[in-house]
């Protein structure tokens, strides 16, 4: 089963509630992109593709080369 955490500069999964997280946790990776651009909807949005960062897949999220965050893609 894969899960996607959305984390952004705003709401960052590592130091919020584990009840907030749930909410920032998607089934589908379409979900998770829909959260972003709920966020940040007067922004041009630009997805990096899935990255590994030496402990996580990251998909990084942009805004004019400024990051605002990342989607993190877990499997289990």
């Amino acid at each position: 089963m894969v899960k996607y955490v959305c984390s952004s500069k705003d709401s960052n999964a590592w130091s919020i509630s584990s009840q907030d997280v749930a909410l920032q946790t998607f089934h589908t990776e379409e979900e998770a992109i829909l959260w972003f651009q709920h966020q940040y909807p007067d922004k041009n949005l630009v997805f990096s593709g899935y990255e590994f960062d030496g402990n996580y897949l990251k998909n990084y999220v942009y805004n004019n080369d400024i990051e605002l965050g990342y989607i993190n893609k877990y499997s289990f």
